[in-house]
């Protein structure tokens, strides 16, 4: 697990993290959330974004930040996979929040 990214919305933090090996399909965004900075934490049912949650569009998500836009909407900036896995761009999606959890439009699944 590497890259924590730390928000707070509607009372309940939640912690984003990069996990598995980021060479691969296989690296993804987790997340876990509490309603304390000091936890407990409990983490998702499911990761934020995977490859397959993404239908292959995004290869191998991760190195996540929340940025706030000027309207107040939140974007998940990250990092991934192009070119047959020849270099990391960086990508953004919309992130909006459901129940205190973290949800992405990924327009690929």
């Amino acid at each position: 697990m590497e890259a924590p990214t730390l928000v707070k919305r509607d009372g309940t933090y939640t912690l984003m993290y990069s996990a598995n090996d980021y060479g691969g399909n296989g690296y993804a965004i987790g997340y876990a959330t509490a309603d304390s900075v000091t936890g407990p934490y409990t983490q998702g049912a499911e990761p934020l974004l995977t490859t397959d949650a993404s239908g292959g569009r995004y290869i191998g998500p991760g190195g996540q930040d929340v940025v706030v836009a000027p309207d107040g909407t939140d974007t998940l900036a990250f990092h991934s996979w192009y070119g047959g896995k020849t270099y990391r761009g960086m990508n953004l999606v919309g992130l909006r929040w459901e129940r205190g959890r973290p949800v992405v439009a990924t327009g690929g699944g």
